[in-house]
């Protein structure tokens, strides 16, 4: 459980309590603080008076172990050619947050990936950023999914990592997939991802896009692979798959229907 900072009341609100004053403040310590509703017990960010899910007024300040995963990004680049990343991150108490995040020098940063908070304090205001975090291993460990996005998190990673049974175990045993006409159950896409990953790839989910209602998802992705083609050279392709996924009782996600949007096309 993480440590409480403080408790505040909308009826006792002064300049000191605003939520924007405590969030800087805690900040400027180094502590990456959010609120939790005292009534509901949900984790809000960005801050508020009220509690947005149940309306609470008594809301606790606690403080963030600073590690999250990258629910969602998108790299933006400036005229003169340098870019930078902007991304949601799940953080561990169950709030998300949008900051810039970074990966070591040479690499990059991909959905699912773990990161943690630092604070650029090169201005007078402490902000919360990201980095990735530092890894000893190659090992694909998130192999649940809590969100639909986490799912290519899971599948990819264990694609990377060529861990078969990771990548399937997205899959629900009714999971159909249709491409080029014909309906793939499980054994077959077992047997096509084996394919797969002796090609040795390295797949990167490009833009990931959710619609959620109830228990079910849409998603589409747009995804890049590079892995050796039939001559040996590496290969990079770029495509389009579009998911129906499912939670099951235990929260986690998976896919229950897959198609080809975009075939990958071959790119310099």
């Amino acid at each position: 459980m993480s440590e409480v900072l403080l408790t505040v009341s909308s009826e006792e609100l002064t300049p000191e309590t605003a939520p924007g004053t405590v969030y800087d403040r805690f900040a400027q310590e180094g502590v990456l603080a959010y609120e939790r509703c005292t009534s509901c017990d949900s984790a809000i960010f960005p801050p508020r008076v009220l509690c947005p899910v149940c309306g609470g007024g008594v809301l606790a300040w606690e403080a963030s172990a600073g590690r999250g995963r990258i629910y969602s990004q998108s790299t933006i680049t400036r005229r003169d050619g340098s870019s930078y990343t902007v991304a949601l991150i799940d953080l561990d108490e169950g709030f998300r947050m949008m900051s810039t995040v970074t990966a070591a020098a040479g690499a990059a940063t991909a959905i699912g990936d773990e990161v943690v908070v630092t604070f650029d304090t090169e201005d007078e205001q402490a902000l919360a950023v990201f980095v990735a975090a530092a890894s000893d291993t190659k090992e694909n460990t998130l192999r649940e999914a809590r969100t639909p996005a986490e799912v290519y998190a899971v599948f990819y990673g264990a694609i990377n990592d060529g861990d078969l049974e990771g990548a399937v175990s997205v899959y629900t045993p009714e999971t159909i997939f249709v491409r080029d006409g014909a309906r793939l159950d499980v054994a077959e896409l077992r047997t096509r991802l084996a394919a797969m990953i002796d090609t040795d790839p390295r797949v990167r989910p490009v833009d990931i896009r959710v619609i959620e209602f109830d228990d079910h998802a849409f998603t589409e992705v747009d995804v890049e692979v590079e892995r050796n083609g039939a001559d040996g050279a590496r290969v990079r392709t770029i495509g389009t798959d579009a998911h129906v996924m499912r939670r099951l009782e235990d929260g986690s996600w998976r896919v229950l229907r897959g198609t080809v949007v975009r075939k990958g096309e071959i790119v310099a």
